[in-house]
């Protein structure tokens, strides 16, 4: 796979999704035809995925639109899908104790 080669490149944080995790982001994914923010993270993410070992280099920019689409907006469907894929590895604040601006 291509993108997996470019994800290692990036710096970032580190984290490994589980199958579940996998899956609701490929659902997501699936589920999100337009063309949005929350559409375009998600696409984000699933691009930098490596589907093999479930490993995700989130960089400081995509900690932070995590955080601000799960938290900072009141769309349920955004902040459920993001704190169901992202909480067990960032934490309840889905910024994996990071400050962010």
């Amino acid at each position: 796979m291509e993108s997996q080669g470019a994800s290692r490149k990036l710096k970032g944080v580190l984290i490994k999704l589980t199958v579940a995790e996998t899956q609701i982001l490929s659902e997501a994914l699936k589920n999100s035809p337009a063309k949005g923010g929350f559409q375009n993270l998600i696409l984000h993410c699933w691009y930098h995925l490596d589907e093999q070992t479930g490993e995700l280099i989130l960089s400081e920019l995509l900690l932070e639109r995590i955080n601000r689409y799960a938290l900072g907006y009141s769309n349920s469907h955004w902040r459920k899908t993001l704190r169901t894929i992202f909480r067990r590895t960032l934490g309840a604040n889905l910024d994996r104790g990071l400050t962010l601006r």
